[in-house]
């Protein structure tokens, strides 16, 4: 879906104009932020295809995954998901307006993307404490 944004940004750049008349394509901030986008999604598509085709090695193999190669997945797949989220942000934003009609494929791509990607492929974004001493008197949670 990221990726399907930033092909929707950049076609609706050619023909989106900003306030002084000139089409977003031909502005150096928009060709910085659709190239960044780009780059983002293909490092981090090509990190978790390495970190997958090391599981996939390892059944060919007839070995047991180790715990290394496990936890790069793991650490790939909320990576990809936090990335893809961060490029339908910016391409939702550079997109301005167009994005908030009801027929625009990136305002559907930007909410879809959204609803996508399970809370289970997400990093948590709270940390737990720390479980207490076996002698505290606290509570651990409230």
């Amino acid at each position: 879906m990221a990726r399907a944004a930033i092909d929707e940004v950049a076609a609706l750049s050619r023909t989106k104009t900003g306030p002084d008349g000139v089409p977003l394509a031909q502005q150096r901030r928009v060709q910085a932020v659709l190239g960044q986008a780009g780059a983002r999604v293909d490092a981090a598509v090509a990190l978790l295809l390495a970190t997958l085709g090391k599981l996939d090695a390892a059944a060919a193999e007839g070995r047991p995954s180790t715990e290394a190669e496990r936890g790069a997945v793991r650490g790939a797949l909320p990576h990809a998901a936090e990335t893809a989220r961060a490029v339908l942000i910016s391409m939702y934003e550079l997109g301005g307006s167009t994005a908030l009609y009801e027929w625009s494929r990136l305002g559907r791509l930007f909410r879809d993307g959204h609803a996508a990607a399970p809370p289970s492929c997400r990093r948590p974004t709270r940390s737990w404490p720390a479980a207490p001493h076996r002698h505290s008197r606290r509570r651990p949670y409230p």
